[in-house]
């Protein structure tokens, strides 16, 4: 994905579901865009939740990344998301507006931008690892429950 340079910033173009694929996104990011651009066209959602669950997972990435993203949808919801996740302006969904705000190119690198999947899955074999290591018995425990032989308290012997 090619990175483009303009008026002092470095951004990269999202297409519709690029814009929440974490490995995807993060490539731009990782060669040094400090801005990404999201162009959408969500009518084929309808009226129901999807548009705006559309646009919180792009926020989630801005969020991720630690990059703002404007998102320029033809009937969703248009955003300028800030470099934490925050909707800093908003157009709502079949409103036909413009939308003018200020952004501020950002890189707050993170340690998914340097590591990426590595960190997650590195957490995943230590929680088994530790899982693993509970279900190890340590000691020879002694059990305090009654011998199966016993015919006291009654309990049948076992005869074999």
């Amino acid at each position: 994905m090619p990175i483009h340079d303009a008026l002092g910033a470095r951004f990269a173009f999202l297409i519709c579901y690029e814009a929440i694929l974490p490995g995807y996104v993060r490539e731009p990011v990782r060669r040094g865009a400090d801005l990404l651009v999201n162009l959408t066209y969500d009518g084929w959602f309808g009226d129901g939740g999807e548009p705006a669950q559309h646009l919180m997972l792009v926020a989630a990435q801005a969020a991720q990344l630690g990059v703002p993203v404007l998102r320029a949808t033809s009937t969703g919801i248009s955003a300028i998301i800030d470099a934490r996740g925050r909707l800093t302006g908003r157009i709502e969904l079949h409103e036909r507006r413009v939308l003018v705000g200020d952004v501020a190119p950002l890189q707050a690198t993170g340690l998914y931008v340097a590591w990426g999947e590595w960190f997650a899955w590195g957490c995943v074999a230590i929680s088994g690892l530790l899982l693993a290591r509970g279900q190890r018995p340590t000691s020879r425990r002694t059990s305090t429950l009654p011998s199966a032989n016993r015919t006291e308290a009654g309990w049948i012997s076992r005869t074999r």
